[in-house]
């Protein structure tokens, strides 16, 4: 059978979850499979994956890709050269081991820049085919998506700026000034490199067909699992568990989602204003913070916007909780402007929680196309409008029924099948 060489880079939220599953289905369908594993927390990964029956090559550290301010772009080059440094050893490593067997590279989260430097570069050096699982846009070929995504994080960055200047010396707010140059340097950048590198890989296989969409671009090595995205035997037992003990839904609007502006925290808080002067006792919870600088941020906007005493901020919840609150929830407030198959959306409606959310590709392609029920979608931006539909939801809750999709094994049949194509 087939060696898989998988590099993987650790992300928080669906996109994990998804890679971690597929890594297993590899294993479990006969492939021997080789782990290099990029994260933030270094060497504490490793154990997570070797229960997995794979063998760990290599955990690098990815903290120096997402340095401060002054050191950022220095630092970022930096990361770059080390991952490439990285990619050169392994390629050395397991040249010979692979000389005479069939192999592929893979990258789960193929959106990822780091992973597609090092996936790159030991394909090419080892001769061997290399293929991108993309779960979100690796960059943004419609110009009108690109400039929505971009609005969202700047007006993050003003708000966040705003705090600052609260708090910060006079003398080092230069500093906010030049931490947003080099943001968006560093953001174009990477786009500019993900379509170079990813351009020459052998196979794209997109978990919706969202994905090239946004990309807008001709190439054929794209591949579209429609979707590649489906909660799995588990999940549904999970769901089922945490359904059969639910009494009633409480007056909580959720927002659960990776709390970055490009998920629309920002739009949830400004959103839930406006809802709680017509529904007062309703509260809005918020999962996914773990880091100091998002929690200062959104709790400065709640006190801004006078909803300090509604909102709950819980950070990172362990899945069955997370689940039970949604199941919890009278609705469930989405409005992201960058996804792809989303499993917040998609447990919500397994769990009969409406969601509201932006008529972005991904969620129209997805739910609204696919006959999903209890899921209301409204302009991107549309403050208003978000609000609108909630209190409609919440005055009268719909229907509430998830898409049909494929089962999980059949989802992964078709993309080793895809990965098992290249084998030579």
């Amino acid at each position: 059978m087939a060696t898989l060489v998988i590099i993987h880079t650790e992300s928080e939220g669906g996109g994990q979850l998804r890679a971690v599953k597929s890594i297993a289905y590899y294993r479990k369908s006969g492939y021997k499979v080789k782990l290099v594993v990029i994260s933030p927390l270094g060497n504490m990964s490793s154990k997570k994956y070797e229960s997995l029956g794979v063998e760990v090559l290599r955990v690098f550290n990815s903290k120096s890709l997402n340095p401060p301010l002054l050191k950022k772009t220095i630092s970022y080059f930096k990361g770059l050269l080390d991952l490439n440094n990285v990619a050169k050893e392994i390629s050395f490593e397991l040249k010979d081991k692979l000389a005479n067997s069939k192999s592929i590279v893979i990258s789960p989260t193929g959106e990822c820049l780091e992973s597609a430097v090092v996936a790159s570069s030991i394909a090419l050096r080892c001769g061997i085919p290399c293929v991108s699982i993309m779960q979100l846009p690796p960059f943004y070929g419609l110009g009108l998506r690109k400039r929505k995504i971009l609005l969202s994080r700047e007006i993050a960055r003003r708000i966040y700026t705003g705090y600052l200047t609260k708090v910060m010396p006079q003398h080092k707010r230069i500093l906010l000034h030049l931490g947003k140059t080099l943001d968006n340097a560093t953001y174009e950048l990477n786009e500019r490199l993900k379509k170079k590198i990813l351009r020459y890989f052998d196979l794209l296989i997109a978990v919706s067909k969202s994905i090239p969409y946004e990309m807008n671009i001709g190439w054929r090595n794209i591949a579209v699992l429609d979707p590649g995205v489906v909660l799995d035997e588990n999940d549904l037992k999970l769901i089922k568990s945490v359904k059969n003990s639910l009494r009633r839904k409480n007056n909580i609007v959720l927002f659960s989602a990776r709390a970055i502006p490009e998920k629309g925290i920002i739009d949830a808080l400004f959103a839930f204003r406006n809802i709680s002067k017509r529904k007062p006792r309703c509260k809005l919870a918020i999962t996914g913070i773990s880091d100091y600088k998002t929690k200062s941020l959104v709790l400065y906007l709640a006190r801004e916007l006078g909803i300090q005493d509604k909102v709950v901020v819980m950070g990172f919840l362990p899945r069955h909780e997370v689940l039970k609150l949604k199941a919890k929830s009278a609705l469930h407030l989405y409005p992201s402007h960058e996804d792809s198959v989303s499993y917040s959306v998609l447990e919500s409606l397994h769990l009969g929680t409406p969601v509201i959310a932006y008529d972005i590709p991904a969620i129209r392609f997805n739910y609204v196309e696919k006959d999903a029920e209890g899921i209301m979608t409204v302009k991107e931006f549309d403050i208003e409008g978000l609000a609108d539909a909630a209190i409609e939801v919440l005055e009268r809750p719909p229907k509430v029924f998830p898409p049909i999709f494929p089962s999980w094994r059949e989802i992964m049949e078709e993309e080793v099948e895809l990965i098992h194509g290249l084998v030579r």
